[in-house]
């Protein structure tokens, strides 16, 4: 692997006075996936969510890292943390029955002088450290901001009967993405 090539797979920010704290959801009860907690599911030999924890360790806008899982995977965050050199993880905590408990119990633990801070879905690997970059900039300008991805599916309108009342034009439609400060 040359320079370029590493350069390219490890696009570190240099703003580390800008670096906010991130907090990693990671607490659902992987209902859709019918019982399977897709955070541990691995992706070329490495679970989820040690890729999600690993982009934002690498990243020099995230001062700290809060997980925040479910009752049965706190041991489990530990040894992925450990075994994957997470040293911004500052603290593991339970969710709670929602995201928003979730992210609520992750807001309780910041210190009182984070102003900011930036959430992000556990099972989401592929964030690129650009895109984290670009939302904590992002918040030096507004109050909030997120990521988005533009709709590119046909978008249907139906009516109370099931029937199709109109095509969304879609020009105007965009996926909210994580992260989101």
């Amino acid at each position: 692997m040359n320079k370029t090539e590493i350069e390219l797979q490890y696009d570190i920010c240099d703003k580390s006075d800008n670096a906010i704290p991130v907090i990693i959801v990671a607490a659902g009860a992987s209902s859709r996936m019918k019982g399977i907690n897709k955070q541990f599911m691995p992706i070329l030999g490495v679970p989820v969510i040690a890729r999600t924890l690993m982009a934002f360790e690498r990243c020099n806008d995230i001062s700290k890292i809060i997980v925040v899982t479910s009752k049965e995977s706190v041991l489990d965050m530990q040894l992925i943390c450990e075994k994957y050199a997470i040293s911004k993880l500052c603290d593991i905590i339970v969710g709670g029955n929602c995201r928003h408990q979730s992210v609520m119990a992750g807001i309780e633990r910041l210190d009182n002088n984070d102003k900011k801070v930036l959430i992000h879905d556990g099972a989401r690997p592929f964030v690129e450290t650009k895109i984290i970059c670009a939302v904590v900039d992002a918040l030096n300008d507004f109050d909030a901001a997120l990521c988005v991805s533009k709709i590119n599916d046909t978008v249907k309108k139906l009516s109370d009967d099931g029937i199709v009342a109109a095509t969304i034009d879609r020009s105007m439609l965009y996926s909210a993405q994580t992260p989101q400060g």
